[in-house]
């Protein structure tokens, strides 16, 4: 609904949405390959952009914070914890090309 690419959406770390001011930074980008990365936008990715959320993507983004908070519980010790927006249940960041 933000009209983000799927990598802009994977690179996306907690800090980069704004829910107080409806809006996502888009600092990085999540790239396809044998193990996923992710790296700053350059120029020639036009840079960092910012985009408007709207009310029902917001409240997505709430409960899956919500969710994902819960999985870092029940995980423990094991959760990996780099701060991605989405992830796997372990908080591994989750592969662009799948």
């Amino acid at each position: 609904m933000t009209g983000m690419r799927r990598g802009e959406a994977l690179g996306l770390k907690w800090p980069d949405v704004d829910f107080e001011g409806a809006r996502v930074s888009i600092q990085r980008f999540s790239r396809a390959g044998r193990h996923p990365s992710a790296r700053a936008p350059t120029e020639d990715t036009h840079g960092p952009t910012r985009g408007t959320l709207d009310a029902v993507t917001l409240a997505a983004l709430k409960a899956w914070k919500a969710r994902q908070a819960a999985e870092r519980l029940a995980w423990g010790p094991a959760w990996s914890d780099g701060g991605w927006v989405f992830t796997r249940e372990d908080g591994e960041p989750l592969h662009p090309g799948l």
